[in-house]
């Protein structure tokens, strides 16, 4: 919610003129989350590289202005730069449409020459340009080491969801953070991947059992980085965020989450914080957070659809009294803690990131209603029932109409008329006390 204020602050921290440097040391292309404020800011770390020094040199960033996908902007570049030995062969390739596929197998032998010339980032400039995102990202990760630089034209060029920034994730950045014990990096990357669950569970599960369970080979474990006491931050503004989140709070155990406020607060002592280490300890709260139910069919189900159920075949509605009792039971929550959960949960705005488990309620049917059946009731032939032989759930009743016996289904109103009318009260007789 405050991207907007972070990246108004990285720039005043670099001066108003932020570099590549500057955005790397600041990791403004890992935590930024918008598309559009991501290649803004790459037009401004381009342009801020093009006037650092008196040479305007266009090399320096062809590179990011080629991921914006702004040819013709580095072409007006070159024009200027008169004194650049390269200057009138770049003029004439960068004249050419790239969109063809013969020039695009032109920039990437061009790629392939400045890579033998080890002129590394002129080369990834052209990969680029030659429309092959994945090798300008293996020069960046094997001959400049720079990750974030990889992260950030993955993003730019195919967004959150492209293959190449996947590969990345997977085969580099989450092997590295395991390595290094970065545990906010490891979050990060599994964050993007959306693994949500591993994303919280990284911050308090120790990394080689959380190793073991995953699916891709992690070879070196370094330092666990249990040090940081901002980890307590993260992980309390993380484990009721989304439904994923939830899941990975849920997995971790109860002594795992102790141990690790514990060696925070002794980390917070060690610093001399001892009034935050115990504000830690005495604000921490290890209720777990329960997921929303499944939607039901009240939620589900629209106006149209219960308003045509109630209609009669004239037209008029039909108020059953049965339905709508049955309905409103429905809409009770089944327990006071499950109230008191939707209610937070409700409060938290929380994000729905995987499907919600249908599962079969929990609360028992109540029982069928046990409905009073006369001892002798006539029925339409005319001959006797006995009530325990009558069927159950109706309650039948004699009708005389026009000489002949009829019989009647009456409903619960019905009954207690009935009811009202047979019943006949003794007189009191205070002799029966004696």
């Amino acid at each position: 919610e405050s991207q907007d204020i972070l990246m108004s602050a990285s720039t005043v921290a670099c001066g108003g003129k932020m570099l590549w440097l500057d955005a790397r040391a600041l990791g403004v292309f890992l935590w930024g989350r918008s598309t559009e404020s991501l290649k803004n800011q790459m037009e401004v770390i381009a342009r801020n590289q093009y006037m650092a020094g008196d040479a305007r040199d266009p090399t320096a960033c062809c590179l990011f202005y080629f991921a914006l996908g702004k040819v013709k902007l580095v072409h007006g570049l070159w024009r200027q730069a008169a004194w650049h030995k390269e200057q009138a062969i770049m003029l004439k390739f960068l004249a050419n449409d790239f969109s063809e596929s013969r020039w695009q197998t032109a920039a990437l032998k061009n790629a392939f020459a400045l890579l033998s010339k080890q002129r590394y980032e002129y080369a990834a400039a052209f990969f680029l340009l030659g429309g092959s995102l994945k090798d300008t990202v293996n020069v960046c990760l094997k001959h400049l080491a720079d990750f974030q630089l990889a992260v950030a034209l993955a993003r730019v060029v195919e967004g959150d969801d492209g293959p190449v920034l996947k590969n990345i994730l997977e085969d580099h950045v989450i092997p590295r953070a395991f390595r290094e014990g970065n545990r906010w990096l490891g979050s990060w990357a599994f964050w993007m991947l959306k693994r949500r669950d591993l994303a919280v569970r990284i911050l308090l599960t120790p990394l080689r059992n959380l190793a073991a369970e995953l699916d891709s080979q992690i070879g070196e474990i370094g330092d666990p980085h249990y040090d940081d006491p901002s980890l307590a931050l993260l992980f309390g503004q993380l484990k009721s965020r989304s439904l994923q989140t939830v899941k990975g709070t849920n997995e971790i155990s109860g002594q795992t989450e102790f141990n690790f406020v514990h060696q925070m607060a002794r980390v917070l002592c060690r610093m001399g914080c001892h009034v935050l280490a115990l504000d830690l300890v005495r604000s921490w709260s290890f209720e777990r957070p329960v997921p929303p139910p499944a939607p039901t069919r009240d939620i589900l189900e629209p106006l149209d659809t219960r308003l045509q159920e109630l209609q009669n075949g004239d037209g008029s509605l039909s108020l059953n009294r049965d339905v709508s009792m049955s309905r409103s039971r429905s809409r009770v929550p089944s327990s006071p803690t499950m109230r008191r959960g939707r209610s937070r949960l409700q409060r938290s705005s929380m994000i729905i990131d995987m499907d919600l488990p249908s599962f079969p309620p929990t609360r028992e049917p109540s029982p069928p209603t046990v409905e009073t059946i006369p001892e002798q009731t006539v029925v339409a032939s005319g001959s006797l029932m006995n009530g325990k032989d009558a069927p159950r759930g109706r309650l039948v009743s004699p009708v005389v109409g026009n000489g002949e016996i009829q019989v009647e289904q009456n409903g619960f109103g019905n009954l207690m008329k009935s009811a009202k009318r047979d019943v006949v009260v003794p007189e009191f007789d205070m002799s029966n006390f004696f």
